[in-house]
């Protein structure tokens, strides 16, 4: 329903409603709602991993402020870590015949040695001892470590389920949405799919549970933790970057030999040395789900192609803005797919352009995205200030 385009003339119009003739909502109500939606969503819905042990308060919520932030630029980008991280804590589970919470524990750096350094590898859990002290600890005792608010979570399911019902609403009665209201919907969609893949996971443990003391930490230089197949040599000022931002998105694990904790979206991925998906492969599985949750991401802001714009050029930044947001990681996936089916050089053109085209002109596209959301909020239809007859959805007698 959410993808049917709501049509509207090109008109310099600046919104005005009659609250004596009509039921009327302000330029206020339509920015409130939608910014309260994107905050309820994305602070129930991201789920950082443990904290460094020497992190204090302050910096425990900069970190978590920074994720957050990041899941709002590029929530189509970040979805591929829940995902990983789902698959990764479900073939815990199942190998090593634990719950789901104790594999996504696991997955996030919550068991610790005597020295509060997380068990992150498969020599780890071969340490005695080890499995033995995971299978002790009761679920019940790691998501009593969760600061996962019952009200915050409510409070979330009601705020995303009343707008999308709101927007919904207004399709159906044939009124206008503004751009800020449709990046919304899709931003909340997006999140809800990101919140049940994390629907298991502790949000907000910034303590560990010790299962057992040692002094050596050696297996780690054999982890990568996350490996995707689009992390190479030529492409490490980018990864750099990334991992800077949400941690170790590419390249090789060493790097964080000597780290105490964790990156803000390590997957686990590496440490089960069990298939995950029978004969399919995992990071194949995030960059195919990244590549459809940008689809949808992009074909959403799609739907205002024929909406009210203040100006031309401000429609067709959003035109193509809203294309290369939602075709550059397909495009991207097709170029991965084809340098793996070919010999590597026969296509290596192709896959270049297919490949690093979208890696520019992505960082460029979201933010003018984000910047059209609120600029074209200073000329509105009359249409978009009109509210909801919600009379019309009850069944009555005239």
């Amino acid at each position: 329903m959410f993808l049917l385009p709501v049509h509207l003339d090109h008109r310099d119009l600046t919104g005005h409603c009659d609250p004596d003739l009509q039921n009327c909502r302000s330029l206020l109500n339509i920015v409130r709602g939608c910014l309260t939606t994107i905050a309820a969503c994305v602070w129930v819905s991201v789920h950082p991993n443990l904290p460094a042990p020497n992190q204090g308060r302050i910096r425990g919520m900069f970190t978590r402020v920074k994720v957050m932030l990041i899941a709002i630029a590029m929530p189509e980008a970040v979805i591929v870590f829940p995902v990983r991280q789902f698959f990764a804590a479900r073939a815990f589970s199942k190998t090593y015949h634990v719950s789901m919470t104790h594999g996504f524990f696991f997955t996030m750096g919550g068991f610790i040695d005597a020295e509060r350094r997380s068990l992150l590898t498969s020599e780890d859990l071969e340490r005695p001892g080890v499995l033995k002290s995971i299978r002790e600890v009761r679920e019940e005792d790691i998501r009593d470590k969760s600061k996962a608010d019952a009200l915050a979570k409510a409070f979330a399911i009601l705020q995303a389920s009343w707008f999308i019902m709101q927007c919904v609403a207004r399709v159906l009665q044939r009124l206008p949405l503004t751009q800020i209201e449709i990046a919304t919907l899709a931003f909340a969609l997006l999140n809800i799919v990101m919140w049940l893949f994390w629907w298991h996971k502790p949000l907000g443990v910034n303590e560990g549970i010790i299962v057992e003391e040692r002094t050596d930490i050696t297996g780690l230089r054999k982890y990568e933790p996350i490996r995707p197949s689009y992390a190479t040599s030529s492409l490490d000022w980018f990864n750099r970057f990334i991992d800077e931002m949400v941690g170790a998105l590419g390249g090789d694990y060493e790097e964080h030999q000597r780290a105490r904790s964790v990156p803000a979206f390590w997957s686990g991925e590496g440490a089960i040395e069990v298939p995950l998906l029978g004969e399919t492969d995992l990071p194949t599985v995030a960059v195919v789900t990244e590549a459809i949750s940008a689809l949808i991401f992009g074909a959403s802001h799609c739907t205002a192609w024929n909406t009210h714009f203040p100006t031309a050029v401000e429609m067709w930044l959003w035109r193509v803005c809203s294309i290369i947001v939602g075709l550059g990681p397909g495009t991207m996936a097709v170029s991965l797919f084809v340098d793996l089916l070919s010999d590597g050089k026969r296509y290596e053109r192709l896959t270049t352009v297919l490949f690093y085209t979208p890696v520019m002109l992505y960082p460029i596209a979201r933010p003018v995205l984000i910047i059209l959301m609120l600029t074209t909020l200073r000329s509105l239809p009359s249409e978009v200030l009109f509210d909801v007859d919600w009379t019309g959805f009850i069944p009555h007698i005239a």
